[in-house]
């Protein structure tokens, strides 16, 4: 049983960016390291500050990442699906979590502990790089989002969020409008961006109201318009 899991896993992993790199062997290497786990929908599967011990890759479901004010104020840091990966600093150090991760429909993981992978990781150079890369680009986004909260009104880092939720589900970057399939609550939103639910609500029907946002269905439509209203609050502000 666990063999034709194996050869169905395998395959997954060769088109998941980290780990297309590595050849038969490293691949077969890196599923003994692991095992699976499954959880359901609005599971936490760990909180802010805990013992960080194993790396998480997204087989199926999704989660959400966020940071738990003292307030007890809710701020979601990204929406994380199958492909995507989590808990990686894990790997490398033996700090605290930096965040909390929960699920937020049923979701099934390939999870290595932090141990085995330091044993093992002399024998998979080209995953090293790919992780160092990895953690590059996400300090760079880090990066661009904490300058979006110090120089964006609210108005500019909800169209920034909208914007690239529409981008990441694969639209055109040079398209006319683009669809977010996942559709967020307002609170959902206000908690990616610093707000309250009831500003993000009115800038919603603003956005709504001067044709850049549609509502269809549980789509939402994201005109390019909205783009350059983004561009023109970014020059205004920057």
């Amino acid at each position: 049983m666990k063999q034709i899991f194996y050869s169905e896993i395998s395959t997954y992993l060769k088109t998941v960016p980290l780990f297309s790199a590595l050849d038969d062997d490293e691949i077969e290497m890196l599923y003994a390291l692991s095992k699976t786990r499954r959880y359901p929908k609005e599971n936490i599967i760990f909180l802010q500050g805990d013992s960080g011990d194993a790396f998480y890759l997204i087989l199926n479901g999704e989660v959400k990442v966020v940071l738990l004010g003292a307030d007890g104020r809710e701020y979601i840091l990204s929406f994380l699906k199958k492909g995507d990966f989590f808990g990686e600093m894990a790997l490398f150090d033996s700090e605290a979590r930096s965040a909390s991760v929960v699920t937020t429909a049923d979701a099934e993981f390939l999870v290595i502990p932090r141990q085995a992978f330091l044993n093992h990781i002399s024998h998979l150079p080209m995953l090293l790089t790919k992780f160092l890369s990895t953690f590059s680009k996400r300090l760079r986004k880090t990066d661009e989002r904490l300058g979006d909260l110090a120089l964006l009104n609210v108005q500019g880092r909800v169209a920034k969020i909208l914007l690239t939720l529409a981008q990441t589900a694969g639209g055109l970057p040079r398209a006319e409008k683009w669809r977010i399939s996942k559709r967020l609550t307002h609170q959902d939103i206000a908690s990616m961006v610093g707000a309250t639910r009831e500003t993000v609500t009115r800038v919603l029907n603003d956005f709504k109201q001067q044709g850049h946002i549609v509502a269809e269905g549980k789509t939402l439509i994201v005109h390019k318009s909205l783009k350059h209203y983004l561009e023109v609050l970014s020059d205004h502000f920057y």
